[in-house]
């Protein structure tokens, strides 16, 4: 992946920064609390998610602000979930976090059955599909 956006960066001369998982937290770690963030409109792109390839060859499909932030209020409203509620949620963090959860981690989970009984063990109220 590191060298396909190697390539893929002299075509793109607007992109600023690349972080990788594994520089994830010093990336955070090196924001200032006073920087100015950019203005952005619902139709702004604010992410490209890359296809699996399942049906053909992998691509990168453009998620917009908008559409990230319908999809988690959209989610919340659909499963009935209410404040206080505990959500036990495979999509990606944002999904949950925009919609004001608080995000719980689990350190490991060693396959579907884990996840599901200790879910069903535990206070969560709602197990959200994995899609």
């Amino acid at each position: 992946m590191t060298a396909i956006l190697a390539q893929a960066q002299a075509d793109l001369p607007d992109l600023r920064e690349v972080v990788g998982f594994s520089g994830w937290q010093d990336f955070v770690k090196s924001a200032s609390p006073s920087a100015q963030l950019p203005d952005v409109r619902p139709d702004d792109p604010v992410q490209i998610q890359y296809t699996s390839g399942t049906t053909g060859f992998p691509k990168g499909a453009i998620l917009h602000h908008r559409g990230i932030a319908n999809a988690s209020s959209f989610m919340a409203e659909g499963t009935g979930l209410e404040q206080g509620g505990v959500w036990v949620n495979a999509m990606p963090m944002f999904h949950s976090l925009i919609s004001g959860l608080v995000m719980s981690i689990e350190q490991e989970v060693t396959g579907p059955d884990s996840l599901f009984n200790d879910s069903l063990s535990s206070s969560h109220s709602l197990l959200h599909k994995i899609e």
